[in-house]
């Protein structure tokens, strides 16, 4: 936090808040009176809006807004219970009202607070003497709680104090998130059933799953928006597009914009006249986000009154994609020359890759820039790094003893142990060739080798690096070794007394398997949906580390206590014998036991099934042909596994 007012007028704004005379009082960030019925504010940090105004301007704008802290929404209740008196137990948001005793919700403004300093300044669980204490906050204008809300604040003044940074507002039309909700956009399903969801802090359509392919034609649609007065003006946002299988993005996800679209949801979207407007489509083969750049909004919308843009999603029975949006933003300014993506610069080949020295100037944190880059593998991320975050030597290890297998360090020199003069290669699961490859944990004998490399040149461990490793080879030596066959399979499940729950997975192949391609969820009470994919609490946990060939991963409900083996806690283990359990690997189930939705039938309460060693490989379609029941509590075969 910075100071930004003497100790005088510390005083002096604190008697501001209490006052209506005190037209003598210093501005410039002076909190008026409850009194002052006719404020208004224009939004800026000079003058702010007051709680009234910004209750009435909810069109996705960034602005200022002043008022008093008056309580909380409580979120651990069901339902949500706007509270006004301590104790609070709700940090993560606010209350602010025009009058410092309001204690009526529809009066108050629902304010959003950001983890970092915003929150730790402002909450009412750690700092309850806050309460009815002025302040003014940065963030957008959209509802939040389904009510009047100030959302992803990012500056604040409060007790002659600022907090966080304050952003620039480049008049912005739209400015939406999609952090908690869709905002001023609405979904429309003109054909099939699908909808656009919030999910993860991005709007989220997907078009497949487990089951197949979902035909559909579903829109995304935006407030209207003035744009009589505009000369010049750009859309830009951040995507990511998974599971596309070779299709053309452009076909299946679009950008368009209408003139004449009345507002009248699905009738008007088929009346009106659309044109798509082209922008830089991600890998579709990942969930790592890609920014569109500027794209300009076409001139003959400029100057218009009525401007409508949407997102327009279609899946068909052989293409169901995932499609995710953040940062959507609709602003005056001038566009941007944007290259599509997909392969480096002309000048940039395999043959001329960039060392390492070269390649760290161009990495940006959320980079689109695809570039070969050639360096020696001089070690690995520390096995030890709980943050999963390089920024300090202590990070990472400068040779092959406990490092993980998702990156390895490569520099420009094979005696580099300075970490910040090399590059963080992070394999996700779209790099699963180069994983396999080149990790120092299955293969220590890579260590000095040089690797020449194409991929993203973007941040890995919130650090300098590359991932979506697309092409690669390991210059001195080296072969990928040989893929073993099958693939994981589910090869117990417990549902014993009380929270005594467990599964067990069982690696069939002839080589160790990284588990962070996979996930364990349920199918809760036998529903229509995986709880990855509805809307309530997520049973959806996605594993970590490696399984060794021919062996067992044990996960356990975290009250779980008659097996003494080793257990991993994992949220998905939370069944009562009518929840099929699935087995996801990049997001599509392999294997399951149970029938999905089969509805609430106890068909495994208080037993234990084991896989029958005939079973070689996982089934997404449950046979209980494969298993075999044993008593309640028995974990006697916990641990280990046979396979004929």
């Amino acid at each position: 936090m910075k100071k930004i007012f003497s100790a005088l007028f510390f005083t002096l704004f604190g008697a501001a808040a209490l006052m209506t005379s005190c037209s003598d009082v210093p501005a410039p960030y002076e909190i008026k009176s409850p009194d002052d019925v006719d404020l208004v504010g224009t939004g800026t940090k000079e003058d702010p809006y007051n709680v009234a105004t910004a209750q009435m301007k909810q069109d996705g704008s960034v602005a200022w807004v002043q008022g008093y802290i008056v309580g909380v929404m409580e979120t651990n209740v069901d339902p949500f219970t706007a509270n006004f008196a301590a104790p609070f137990s709700t940090s993560s948001n606010l209350m602010i009202a025009d009058n410092p005793d309001e204690e009526k919700s529809k009066n108050c403004l629902m304010v959003q607070l950001p983890t970092g300093d915003i929150r730790t300044a402002l909450n009412l669980v750690d700092h309850a003497d806050n309460l009815k204490q002025p302040v003014i906050l940065q963030g957008t204008l959209t509802s939040y709680f389904s009510a009047a809300g100030l959302k992803d604040v990012s500056a604040g003044v409060f007790k002659g104090e600022e907090i966080g940074g304050e952003q620039e507002v480049d008049g912005a039309y739209i400015n939406e998130s999609f952090k908690t909700d869709l905002g001023v956009f609405t979904s429309y399903s003109v054909e099939g059933s699908l909808k656009w969801e919030n999910d993860y802090s991005s709007a989220m359509i997907k078009g497949g799953s487990a089951t197949g392919k979902f035909p559909s034609d579903t829109w995304l649609v935006a407030k209207s928006v003035d744009l009589s007065k505009e000369d010049k003006a750009y859309i830009t946002f951040d995507h990511a597009i998974n599971y596309a299988s070779g299709a053309t993005l452009s076909d299946y996800h679009k950008l368009v914009i209408s003139k004449d679209y009345d507002g009248s949801g699905v009738a008007g979207i088929k009346s009106a006249q659309w044109e798509e407007i082209a922008v830089k489509m991600p890998s579709g083969s990942s969930f790592d986000f890609v920014n569109t750049g500027k794209v300009a909004v076409p001139a003959e919308y400029l100057g218009q009154g009525k401007v409508t843009v949407a997102l327009h999603y279609i899946s068909t029975s052989e293409v169901g994609t995932t499609w995710e949006v953040q940062n959507f933003v609709m602003a005056h300014g001038d566009a941007e020359e944007v290259p599509e993506p997909g392969t480096p610069e002309a000048e940039n080949t395999k043959d001329t890759a960039y060392d390492v020295t070269k390649a760290l100037t161009l990495t940006e944190n959320n980079g689109t820039k695809i570039a070969w880059v050639k360096g020696y593998i001089v070690g690995g991320v520390s096995s030890d790094n709980s943050a999963s975050q390089v920024d300090g030597p202590e990070d990472v290890v400068f040779g092959t003893e406990s490092v993980r297998n998702s990156a390895i360090l490569i520099a420009a020199s094979k005696e580099e142990t300075d970490y910040t003069k090399c590059m963080v290669i992070g394999f996700g699961s779209d790099s699963p060739e180069a994983k396999t490859a080149l990790n120092l944990v299955d293969h220590p004998e890579n260590l000095g080798k040089e690797v020449v490399l194409c991929g993203t040149l973007k941040y890995a461990f919130s650090a300098p690096g590359m991932k979506t490793i697309t092409e690669f080879e390991l210059k001195n030596g080296g072969t990928e070794p040989e893929p073993g066959t099958g693939d994981l399979f589910i090869s117990e499940y417990v549902e014993g007394s009380g929270n005594n729950k467990y599964i067990e997975i069982y690696n069939p192949t002839d080589n160790a398997i990284d588990l962070s391609a996979y996930a364990l969820d349920l199918n809760t009470n036998g529903g229509a949906t995986w709880s990855k994919d509805g809307t309530g609490y997520k049973n959806y946990t996605e594993l970590s580390g490696s399984l060794p060939a021919k062996s067992v991963i044990v996960y356990k409900n975290s009250s779980a206590e008659i097996y003494e083996g080793e257990a991993t806690v994992c949220n998905a283990v939370n069944f009562n014998g009518n929840d099929p359990v699935g087995l996801f690997k990049n997001g599509e189930l392999i294997d399951i036991f149970g029938s999905f939705g089969a509805g609430p039938a106890d068909f495994a309460k208080d037993m234990t099934y084991r896989r029958k060693s005939s079973v070689t490989g996982p089934s997404a379609t449950y046979n209980a042909d494969e298993w075999e029941a044993t008593s309640k509590d028995d974990v006697s075969g916990l641990g280990s596994h046979t396979m004929n």
